[in-house]
């Protein structure tokens, strides 16, 4: 019985499959109807952001293929426009004028549909549907949406783009020292230093996206402190310095 029901499963998923006339493809994964794709441009790049999909044609014949934009939500002052079929079109044109002939069985470049997205330094998530559809056959579709997101980087994702060598010297008796190199997408960067009580008693900010910064301890009593890492104003690492005289 359960092998029954096993292979009826495997043959309702089959049907299904080939059921589907287009697939998108986004990043070797083939998506869902409607499956939300979130493409990120972060503070200090250049507010830029691009989404590629892939369109096979899951068709026993060619298809010439459409594509229809739809705004389901904006960021005042952000711009969008998409290519398709060799030919960008102006952020007013919400259906591509041309199609894309795709043959039985196979799957477009990824240069054949790209969007593009400019935040215009505005803060927030554009979120757009992009609908394929068969030009002869309109019920033939398939669509995703696709959230274009501006705004500060996660601080693990800078933490993960930086270069921060560890303090020192530790032990240190007047200066302490550390070397760093930023992305450039940080563009607030400062150390502080708290006591064991969780005082702040220094704090310095840095220089540039790289360098060096030195941190003067002379007038600090010997003891445990904690030295935090501040990357566009959150704490991204903390390390213990010792003062000894």
């Amino acid at each position: 019985m359960k092998k029954i029901i096993l292979s009826l499963s495997f043959l309702l998923f089959t049907v299904l499959a080939f059921s589907q006339p287009l697939i998108l493809i986004h990043d070797d994964v083939e998506l869902t109807n409607d499956a939300i794709v979130q493409i990120d441009s972060t503070l200090g790049g250049s507010g830029m952001a691009v989404v590629h999909i892939l369109v096979k044609n899951n068709s026993s014949q060619e298809m010439f293929v459409k594509v229809r934009r739809t705004v389901i939500d904006t960021i005042p002052g952000s711009m969008n426009y998409f290519c398709w079929a060799g030919q960008c079109f102006s952020p007013d044109v919400y259906d591509s004028p041309s199609s894309e002939q795709i043959a039985e069985g196979a799957t477009t470049g990824p240069d054949r549909f790209y969007a593009d997205y400019y935040s215009g330094e505005q803060f927030g998530t554009t979120t757009m549907r992009y609908t394929f559809y068969n030009e002869f056959n309109p019920t033939d579709t398939a669509s995703v949406i696709v959230n274009f997101n501006y705004g500060y980087a996660s601080i693990n994702d800078l933490l993960a783009k930086s270069k921060i060598s560890n303090a020192y010297p530790n032990p240190a008796s007047s200066k302490v020292s550390f070397n760093y190199d930023l992305p450039s997408q940080v563009n607030d960067a400062s150390v502080k230093l708290y006591n064991i009580v969780g005082q702040e008693v220094k704090s310095e900010n840095l220089l540039g996206n790289s360098g060096r910064l030195e941190m003067q301890l002379s007038n600090l009593n010997e003891g445990v402190y904690f030295m935090t890492l501040y990357l566009n104003k959150e704490a991204a690492k903390t390390s213990r310095i010792i003062v000894q005289k």
